[in-house]
């Protein structure tokens, strides 16, 4: 909730009151959040200064208490009864001994002031007597930034917190991209939108994602062959149910294993904290409008929410719905990679050569709708539940149209490389000819549908110094294509030479040059039609409980808890390829069998000579002619059982933690240790090819895992806190490289296969951390960290014979190879409160993470090392803001080094992306006390995205996505 300057106005009651309490405008968060990091008063202790024990007594309550230094100066406090005797009440006893008051001015900042006294009159009270709102201005992305950095600075672990700017307002409209600003935490974007995120240089699969603390079932990549596992994709997730977003970075007992990089844990909106104190209702109403310029289009979203409590408070229901479209464009070049030794006869051993290689736009139309409820009762001081249940439904269509062009296929014809052509630029043919290519316009369509399904129940106790936890959790992903809108690829295909030229490097379109029109559909002849269907059901259930009880000496807290956690994944896939229309006149299939890309804009801005215009065949045309009824109803194959799996596990976790709270060479230290010991039991299940035929197969893995962790947190002086802390921490296999699982690529002779035997990732984990909070919107955090694992992964290469295929290079994942991480992060925060007039609302915010990895492992022949998948060696965030009573305006720059993004083989170069940056953007005008517009913008200066093979002489992807520019209007009431 935000404090307007408007409470200042001459004469207002509020001021008045202001002035008699002695409390200023300017400075009073500032001065009192200054103190932070003192003594807690507790009981049992000593007496501590009273600012002291205010400050840790609002962070303990997650409430900001502010007052003006000289009211408590010299005064002590003793004898705080805890938090569990209510915040209302701890108050009252600290400031009724010293004729000290408190007023709740927002549902999360209290300011404490000293009554002026009512006039001995027998006339009624003037207005100016009653305490009311002093005149604090808190900026609404001033204060998110306050709330988040109160959020790191009283953990008793190293965190970084991302919080709402107001009742669902978050700051972007994906989490994914929100988490951009968090330290350390860099974004993967497909097609332009925000999916995966990596921590401290940890891959997607590395991270634990929670869902208000405990873990969610993820949804599956379905539009192409692809299966990402365990990678949780954000964009399932609407941003605006969210308040806060913590990455925590190292663990503590009682967490949930599984994060080698950050355990991410999703806080939603809850009706207590939504409803101010001494209402009963609130509410919101927003339209988005929204518009990219590469899709052309404009795309709607609506969200209403309403929150209620009882009167006392005790009973709180809030209902959420979001609906949202959006239109998405990426114009994209791409080769598959650069293969070795494919011309050897011309070109001799050793040498790289293009493979596939295909100018495609991918257009996606997003259809999002979610219902979220969650509520809240406390019966009584002693007893708390609360329930959330989200049901959200995320449709994409997708149509992509492309054209394939086929340098070194020789499934059916034989490509010659003509001598005397090539250029070699090192182990690289950057330039040349090539006989007898084919040339394959095609088309890909899909409906990929993700349901999510959740439902979180946790009732607290606490009752003196006891406190329990019961929590049950169930949340179910399910990606899937509705009946008959699996994916489709129509092809048709001609035989011509290919020149090409890939000299200009990577930043430019390569020449691709032929002799025939890509758009005449004379030129063309019926090739394979594929269809797919995948099917990814994703569950996760658990269920745990805890009870701690605290103490008043240096032993603060014991914490001992168990956790029950059901894993299961389950994928299906079924393909139907069909070869009617090889060497066909496909136009014969009717006049709509076809139809010509024609996109002047395509890749608009790049250099280049490739196609830009091509012949598209008609997904609908090639589906009704070719997916009879008797072909869809014929049995699954054998390939069809190897590459549908279903992997189980049963996981069994014990903890002990204990708090300490101490002196050490006179300064506060706050410390935690214990360990938590996982039993795990992995079923996976799936069928292997033998002969001819599918053999179903089962395997059953069991392991033991220990995992000790220490954090220790010392105030070394008021506003400046040494972290340390040591652990092991863990992450489970992918389930794609567990499961027994065998999937064949449609358009090489190559498959993918999983080892049920796979064994967890372990590591050691230490961290050392310094921070330093001036103010409470200023603080300067560094930390340096290590990670060094026991046993990383390689991948083995290896020939099988395949009946249909043929022989078929199948990599799959094996335990070995070495690996260890090592850096160093920084955050400064920075509001400039004291430069005058309006250049008193400026801020900034500025981050780094720089890497280095030490590796060494293997993909099949090929040795790669002192480089891990998704790993950008540095990173940097740049923003600057301006707030004051009515505007607010942010601008952001997001960068990340190049990385590594796939492996290869032993005959394909390994993948790098290139680093990349965005310039995103936010202005928000306050029309009213209740109505907000706000304009918003993705990737302003229009970045093009690019990834090589290996080395820049073998360019291989770029995508362009484009701006996209968004419009709200929102309302609370």
């Amino acid at each position: 909730m935000r404090l307007r300057s408007t409470l200042q106005r001459h004469g207002s009651p509020q001021a008045r009151v202001a002035e008699a309490a002695g409390l200023r405008p300017a400075g009073v968060l500032a001065m009192a959040l200054a103190l932070c990091g003192s003594p807690v008063c507790a009981a049992g202790n000593s007496p501590q200064d009273l600012a002291a024990g205010l400050i840790d007594l609002g962070m303990a309550n997650h409430v900001q208490i502010v007052f003006q230094p000289h009211l408590v100066k010299g005064l002590k406090c003793s004898g705080l009864p805890g938090r569990a005797s209510g915040l209302d009440k701890n108050l009252t006893r600290l400031l009724q001994p010293y004729g000290l008051a408190y007023r709740r001015v927002a549902s999360d900042v209290i300011v404490v002031y000293r009554p002026a006294p009512r006039p001995v009159t027998v006339a009624p009270p003037v207005a100016s007597a009653e305490p009311d709102l002093p005149p604090i201005i808190v900026r609404s992305y001033r204060q998110s930034l306050v709330r988040a950095g109160d959020a790191k600075r009283r953990a008793d672990y190293t965190v970084d917190a991302i919080d709402a700017e107001d009742i669902g307002k978050y700051p972007a409209r994906n989490v994914a991209e929100a988490l951009q600003l968090v330290t350390g935490v860099s974004l993967e974007r497909q097609r332009g939108i925000g999916l995966y995120v990596s921590v401290r240089g940890m891959g997607p699969q590395f991270q634990n994602v929670e869902f208000d603390g405990h873990s969610l079932a993820a949804t599956e990549l379905i539009e192409n062959a692809g299966v990402r596992g365990r990678d949780f994709r954000f964009d399932i997730l609407p941003a605006e149910l969210i308040s806060r977003v913590d990455v925590v970075k190292t663990p503590t007992p009682d967490m949930e294993e599984g994060a080698m990089g950050g355990d991410i844990n999703i806080h939603t909106l809850r009706p207590f904290d939504v409803v101010p104190s001494g209402s009963r209702f609130k509410g919101l109403a927003s339209l988005r409008l929204s518009h990219n310029d590469r899709a052309q289009d404009i795309s709607p979203a609506m969200h209403v929410m309403e929150a209620w409590t009882t009167d006392d408070r005790r009973f709180g229901l809030l209902l959420s719905l979001i609906s949202d479209r959006q239109s998405v464009r990426n114009d994209r070049f791409y080769n598959y990679g650069w293969n070795k030794d494919q011309f050897t006869s011309v070109l001799g051993d050793g040498i790289y050569t293009p493979t596939r290689t295909r100018p495609t736009i991918e257009i996606e139309d997003r259809r999002h709708n979610t219902l979220f409820a969650s509520a809240q009762w406390r019966p009584d001081d002693h007893h708390e539940t609360e329930l959330s249940l989200l049901a959200t439904r995320l449709d994409v269509a997708y149509d992509e149209t492309g054209l394939d062009i086929y340098p070194d296929d020789r499934s059916l014809a034989t490509p010659v490389f003509t001598p005397g052509t090539a250029s070699i630029v090192g182990d690289t043919a950057i330039r040349g000819r090539i006989e007898t290519v084919r040339f394959m316009a095609s088309r890909e369509t899909s409906l990929n549908r993700f349901d999510l399904l959740l439902g979180h129940i946790k009732h607290r106790w606490r009752s003196g110094a006891f406190t329990a936890n019961l929590t049950a959790d169930m949340s179910r992903a399910h990606s899937f294509h509705p009946p008959g809108r699996g994916t489709t690829r129509s092809r048709v295909a001609f035989f011509a030479p290919l020149t090409y030229d890939f000299s200009g490097g990577g930043k430019t379109v390569p020449v691709l040059q032929t002799t025939l029109d890509y758009t005449d559909p004379r030129n063309f002849t019926g090739q394979r039609f594929d269809y797919a269907t995948k099917d990814a059901l994703d569950s996760d259930e658990a269920l745990s409980y805890d009870l701690a009880k605290s103490f008043d000496g240096a032993l603060a807290r014991v914490q001992v808890g168990q956790q029950y956690h059901h894993h299961n994944r389950r994928y299906r896939r079924r393909d139907w390829k069909n070869f009617d229309l090889v060497g066909m006149d496909f136009t014969g299939l009717g006049p709509d069998s076809y139809d010509t890309e024609l996109s002047p804009t395509f890749l608009n801005g790049i250099a280049g000579d490739s196609p830009r215009s091509w012949l598209v065949p008609s997904a609908t045309a090639f589906y009704n002619r070719l997916m009879t009824a008797d072909v869809l109803a014929a049995r699954p194959t054998a390939t069809d059982a190897s590459g549908s799996f279903e992997v189980d596990e049963r996981i069994w976790a014990a903890f002990i933690r204990s708090d300490w709270r101490f002196q050490l060479w006179n300064r506060p230290v706050t410390a935690n240790i214990g360990v938590r010991q996982i039993d795990n039991l992995q079923i996976s299940e799936g069928a292997a090819l033998i002969g001819e035929g599918a053999t179903p197969v089962r395997y059953r893995l069991h392991y033991t895992t220990t995992l000790p962790s220490a954090n220790l947190r010392m105030v070394w002086r008021p506003g400046v806190i040494v972290r340390l802390s040591a652990a092991r921490v863990m992450s489970r296999p992918n389930i794609i490289d567990s499961a027994p699982r065998l999937t064949i690529s449609n358009d090489a002779d190559t498959g993918q296969g999983g080892n049920p035997f796979l064994r967890p990732f372990i590591a050691t984990d230490m961290s050392a951390g310094l921070e330093w909070y001036p103010s409470p919107a200023t603080s300067l955090a560094m930390a340096v960290f290590g990670r060094r694992f026991d046993d990383y992964v390689t991948r083995e290469n290896t020939h099988i014979f395949i009946p249909g295929p043929g022989d078929i290079l199948v990599s799959t994942t094996v335990n070995g190879g070495s690996a260890s991480v090592a850096g160093i992060e920084a955050a400064y925060n920075q509001t400039l409160d004291a430069l005058p007039g309006p250049l008193s609302h400026l801020g900034f915010q500025v981050s780094f993470t720089v890497l280095d990895v030490s590796a060494d492992y293997a993909s099949g022949a090929l040795r790669i090392r002192n480089e891990l998948t998704g790993l950008s060696r540095s990173t940097y965030n740049l923003v600057g803001f301006f707030e004051d009573d009515r505007v607010m305006a942010r601008l952001g720059y997001y960068w990340r080094a190049r990385y590594l993004s796939s492996v290869g083989s032993s005959i394909q170069a390994p993948s790098y992306t290139d680093s990349f940056g965005s310039l995103d953007g936010a202005f928000s005008l306050e029309i009213d006390k209740a109505t907000t517009l706000t304009l918003e913008a993705v990737n302003l200066l229009n970045t093009t995205r690019y990834a090589f093979a290996m080395t820049k002489d073998r360019p291989q992807e770029i995508h362009q996505y484009g701006r996209t520019f968004s419009v709200q209007l929102r309302h609370t009431f």
